[in-house]
């Protein structure tokens, strides 16, 4: 929500400033993100399988574009572009699989924070 409002109310900012902003908007959902989802695969023997499979699906749904957007934005000569594509792909076909009941969560969970340390570096 701050950052949103800070990107009404404030003039537009330079591109470095802007990737800035988007980088910490992007670790604060994936930090906030991050706890319920550990929370219920390290606990999966307590939660149901449905609800851990929702959140990490609406997780990764999240952190794929928000990884994708960042990278664009931070990159001029955009080499890492197809990268990221091809990791945001990635992890949205995880997401489905566990969606849909065929993944693992833990596995999955494990995948989307490779892809993200890769794509971040």
């Amino acid at each position: 929500i701050c950052s949103n409002i800070y990107h009404i109310m404030m003039p537009l900012p330079s591109k470095e400033t802007y990737t800035r902003l988007l980088l910490v908007d992007y670790l604060s959902v994936f930090n906030v993100m991050l706890w319920p989802t550990a929370n219920l695969v390290n606990y999966s023997f307590v939660c149901q399988p449905d609800a851990r499979r929702l959140l990490l699906a609406a997780y990764l749904l999240t952190a794929a574009p928000m990884l994708v957007v960042a990278v664009k934005a931070s990159n001029a000569k955009q080499r890492l572009i197809p990268f990221a594509v091809l990791s945001g792909t990635r992890m949205l076909v995880d997401a489905a699989r566990v969606w849909v009941g065929q993944g693992s969560p833990t596995a999955t969970l494990y995948y989307a924070m490779v892809e993200m340390c890769g794509i971040g570096g």
